[in-house]
């Protein structure tokens, strides 16, 4: 079209295009010509998602989209919610990786099939809340990528036996920056907690005898 654009240009009369293969980048230039009416895109997963917003713009001109090849589409939690208008021209099997979900943003993304990969990123005393949840829903599902703690510095709350089961679930917090503080340890686990560099503080209790037992690893907490 760009190439025989001159030439298109002296047709008496005028004429109207409907564009296919059309790159993501020059979506926009070609749809805002009088003359194109529909505008069809073929581009990769990185190029979509480099386009998504101007994309999501073009309203009707805009009739169909198709990715040349297997990349999920790199997207943030807004560019998600806001561009499902723009997910429904898809013409190939559309797969994106959402990025900036908030714990509230878990269970619909959890449940939506074109997020392949998604991280989270919120605030320790939310995502405490919540970690029963997300490791129930999450803790087997490798679709959460990764985790990242809005203020790193302050602990994890959980109990001693959840935090025993989510050793997966915490590989994934960015960079390993976080700390825990446990509540209902057992003593007999004394001396492996104070071990634990993760853990910043932990509540234990039990019998007169088990406290003997742990007495030195509790003195030198």
């Amino acid at each position: 079209f760009e190439a025989w654009r001159t030439t298109l240009g002296k047709i008496s009369g005028g004429y109207q295009a409907e564009l296919t293969e059309v790159a993501a980048s020059r979506a926009a230039t070609l749809a805002a010509a009088t003359q194109v009416n529909a505008v069809q895109v073929a581009d990769s997963g990185a190029n979509l998602a480099a386009a998504w917003n101007t994309l999501g713009l073009l309203g009707s001109k805009l009739t169909d989209v198709a990715q040349t090849d297997d990349a999920l589409l790199a997207l943030t939690t807004a560019q998600w919610a806001n561009g499902r208008a723009l997910a429904d021209k898809f013409s190939s099997t559309l797969g994106v990786s959402v990025s900036g979900a908030s714990v509230a943003d878990l269970a619909s993304l959890g449940g939506d099939s074109a997020v392949q990969a998604l991280q989270l990123q919120d605030n320790a005393d939310t995502i405490s809340a919540a970690w029963d949840d997300v490791l129930s829903a999450f803790g087997g599902d490798a679709r959460l990528t990764q985790i990242s703690l809005t203020d790193p510095g302050t602990a994890l709350t959980m109990s001693a036996t959840t935090y025993a089961a989510s050793t997966d679930l915490l590989s994934r917090v960015r960079n390993g920056a976080y700390s825990v503080a446990l509540s209902d340890a057992a003593l007999s686990d004394a001396a492996t907690l104070q071990a634990d560099s993760h853990v910043a503080s932990f509540d234990a209790s039990g019998a007169s005898t088990d406290i003997a037992a742990a007495w030195d690893a509790l003195a030198g907490y």
